[in-house]
């Protein structure tokens, strides 16, 4: 889990939704330039029914986000379908190329 410190807050989200946009098969990220380099990842009902998948699903990937928010650069991670059959591995690597590809847009 991110510390409170690097999530997103409500009142900064839409300006991160209007940034840059990078797409892969599993997961979309929004990323903007920012001061304070803030993270925020949005499982929707239509890639995961239930509650509980949903937020398993979050967990994972902000864990695999958790070094990786860096100063200056504020992001949201969309899971899309399919991701939540992803292995740790296979979903850590598809979001660090993601959003290595997202920073040089």
């Amino acid at each position: 889990m991110l510390p409170r410190g690097k999530r997103l807050t409500r009142s900064t989200f839409p300006d991160v939704v209007r940034g840059k946009r990078a797409i892969s098969a599993h997961f979309s990220i929004t990323l903007t330039a920012s001061a304070e380099g803030r993270a925020a990842v949005v499982v929707s009902k239509k890639v995961a029914k239930s509650s509980v998948a949903r937020h398993q699903l979050k967990r994972r990937i902000l864990e695999a986000l958790h070094t990786r928010v860096l100063p200056g650069r504020s992001f949201i991670v969309y899971a899309r379908a399919g991701s939540t059959t992803l292995s740790y591995a296979s979903l850590e690597s598809e979001l660090t190329t993601l959003l290595d590809s997202a920073r040089s847009v």
